[in-house]
Formats: structure tokens, sequence, C-alpha cells
């Protein structure tokens, strides 16, 4: 998780390659995926899960405006830490339903036709959040 939110999204070297940049974007969304499983996030303390949540939200905004450089697909990848998160935080349903849950996964969901279907969709997700965050 630390080597996870050390990584930037904006702050990309002006003199990388398209090689390095795609690379960055590789490394974010293999761990986004990696820690979007449950038996990593069981180890994570509700702390650690909310700073984890926090800075996906965040990276999420950030990577929402460099699609150029992340593309649609990492959206993909970090939808599904900010849901698994979300879940692990929330097991007991103090916050949200499992119903809520499953539609917040749901709008994650990357079939829509294009990303501006698919963004508008995570950022309903993203509003949800914040109810955590506080």
């Amino acid at each position: 998780m630390a080597k996870y939110i050390k990584l930037s999204v904006k702050n990309l070297d002006p003199n990388w390659t398209i090689l390095q940049k795609g690379k960055h974007a590789y490394d974010l969304m293999f761990l986004e995926l990696v820690l979007s499983q449950k038996e990593i996030l069981k180890q994570l303390s509700k702390n650690e899960l909310k700073l984890l949540l926090n800075n996906s939200v965040q990276k999420y905004n950030d990577k929402k405006d460099l699609l150029n450089i992340y593309g649609e697909i990492s959206l993909n990848t970090i939808g599904l830490l900010i849901s698994s998160t979300i879940l692990q935080i929330d097991s007991s349903g103090e916050l949200f339903s499992l119903k809520e849950i499953q539609d917040m996964y749901a709008r994650m969901n990357i079939n829509s036709p294009g990303i501006n279907d698919y963004i508008p969709k995570i950022d309903k997700v993203v509003n949800d959040v914040n109810r955590l965050i506080k």
C-alpha cells in the first residue's frame, strides 16, 4: 500500500518517453488490481483502509484529467479498488447496505459505449464515498 500511495498520477517527469509514461500507468493499474484483492484488504486496519480509499479517490480524479496517458481502462482498475475498499471498510453494513455497495460496483462497469458515459458513474460513487472518508 505504501508504494501505491507514493506513486503520483500528476507528477510525471516531463522528460519521460511515452514508454516510461506507459510503464508508470501500468504500475499504477497493477497495484490497484493487487490491492483490490480481499486477502490484501483484510490485512489493513480501518485507518489504513480509509487512507487507501482517500488516496484512490484522489488518484481517480487525477487520472480522469490525464486519460491521454492513463487510458480509460485505468478508471476501471481504480474503480475496482475503490469499491473493494468500500466493501472491506463497511463489511458490517453500518454506512452502506449491501445493495448500495452492489449498486456502486455496478455503476463502475465499463460496458458503457464511451468514457463520457463511464465517468459520471464513477463520479457518483466518488461522491458516495465521501460518507466513508469523513
